[in-house]
């Protein structure tokens, strides 16, 4: 319990040994500092804050898939997530491409196949 409460502190920090528990809190993801459009949507707005608490999510979520786990969710592919993932930044993320860009550089240093066409290029 310990270890675990000392690796959510230290998520954002990057601490080594952390990486293995996918810890992202709850918290963080609903915390997010957003901005409203003149429409009334909400836009994520991509400052340094966000960056790390969306880049330790998105992070959690690849390093599961290259550990062949299943998806969140009750979505049966990890394209499927990736797909839905990306529909939903695309449409409410301040500069998605950069995070769109931070999950396929992350793939691929963890050797998983590219996604297929049409599932980034939203």
């Amino acid at each position: 319990m310990k270890r675990l409460v000392l690796c959510a502190l230290a998520l954002f920090l990057a601490a080594p040994g952390c990486a293995d528990l996918d810890v992202v809190p709850t918290w963080a993801l609903t915390n997010l500092d957003t901005r409203i459009q003149p429409d009334g949507n909400i836009l994520t707005l991509d400052d340094a804050r966000n960056w790390r608490i969306l880049t330790g999510a998105l992070g959690a979520e690849v390093r599961r898939e290259s550990r062949e786990l299943p998806p969140p969710a009750a979505i049966d592919t990890w394209t499927e997530f990736w797909r839905t993932t990306f529909k939903r930044m695309a449409s409410g993320q301040e500069h998605p491409e950069k995070y769109f860009g931070y999950v396929v550089e992350m793939r691929r240093s963890l050797e998983l196949p590219d996604l297929p066409k049409g599932v980034v290029e939203l």
